[in-house]
């Protein structure tokens, strides 16, 4: 065996705008096949995308709650209101704001082993936090795509694309503190031979 295929190989990225994961799931995409493991490669570029897509989305909610002297704390529903409706009115939103902070993406892959991170430099508001808790404990059902909005229509379909591979939801995590949110899927690959195309 390849020294380098049993350490595995890890990537580092700072992304600066959403269209950056097109050339990070070249990239991915690539190590994935070097590996034969194809057939989670919908698996782990549906997270990378999404999970990038709602972290600028993070950051982009903050800036209007910013910029419309709003609080995250007391005017939280009343914002939301209005955000979402900029938002599909104006699709780039704050683009000075948000394209000032970046999104980490890390990756690594090995035989034993697959792990994505995707990290903000924010902390979740609670109800973000509860939203996403209830996403992850739920059973998903056949319309659950269709009634989500935001963040957890991405969620939804990386939780429902697990589930098609037999593999428990506790794969994918998050966890959120002070100046840090961060989502992550790790998968041992060792436990999971059927995954590797002939």
């Amino acid at each position: 065996m390849n020294v380098s295929e049993e350490l595995g190989e890890s990537k580092k990225f700072q992304l600066f705008h959403p269209d950056e994961t097109v050339k990070i799931c070249s990239i991915v995409e690539s190590m994935l096949i070097a590996r034969n493991l194809n057939k989670i490669l919908p698996l782990v570029q549906t997270a990378i995308i999404e999970l990038v897509m709602n972290s600028f989305k993070a950051y982009d909610k903050r800036a209007f709650f910013l910029q419309n002297e709003l609080s995250l704390d007391s005017d939280y529903e009343e914002g939301m209101k209005l955000f979402k409706k900029k938002f599909h009115e104006e699709q780039d939103g704050n683009e000075n704001i948000l394209r000032s902070k970046p999104v980490y993406l890390e990756f690594h892959i090995s035989n034993k082993e697959l792990y994505l991170l995707v990290k903000t430099d924010i902390q979740m508001h609670q109800e973000e936090e509860r939203v996403v808790t209830d996403l992850l404990k739920r059973r998903i059902e056949e319309n659950d795509l269709m009634e989500s909005e935001g963040g957890g229509i991405g969620i939804h379909m990386i939780l429902a694309i697990l589930e098609n591979l037999n593999l428990n939801r506790s794969c994918f995590s998050f966890h959120t503190e002070p100046e840090k949110t961060s989502f992550s899927l790790s998968l041992v690959l060792s436990d999971l031979p059927s995954f590797r195309s002939e």
